[in-house]
């Protein structure tokens, strides 16, 4: 930023000034550098919902993200929900095939003992 860029004075609180002093301290810039480059990221996010949402307002986007959260997790729980219905059509398989061969067990032995009373 050049001493020719124009000034823009303004008041803020004082424990904001604190916050923005100690950001510029720990990001290691000037706290006018600091205003400026938190100021150009509001301005970047809201490029982003724009282009995500167009027409929304910034302030709209606590319940657009909301309806992104919520629109997530469904598709998670329908995903779970498939997986759950394959494996329980999976051991209804497993269940159905283990019953004809107890029923085939359960008629071998049934001729065994036949034989067996027979003789």
């Amino acid at each position: 930023m050049s001493r020719i860029d124009p000034q823009f004075n303004l008041r803020i609180p004082a424990d904001l000034k604190s916050r923005v002093e100690e950001a510029a301290k720990l990001n290691k810039r000037s706290a006018t550098a600091e205003i400026i480059a938190r100021l150009e990221e509001t301005f970047e996010i809201e490029g982003t919902f724009e282009r995500i949402a167009p027409g929304a307002s910034i302030s709209g986007t606590a319940g657009l993200l909301e309806d992104m959260h919520n629109q997530l997790e469904q598709r998670e729980d329908e995903a779970r929900f498939d997986a759950m219905a394959a494996n329980a059509e999976s051991i209804e398989s497993h269940i159905k095939s283990t019953d004809r061969r107890m029923t085939a067990i359960e008629k071998s032995l049934e001729k065994v003992l036949g034989l067996l009373q027979k003789s």
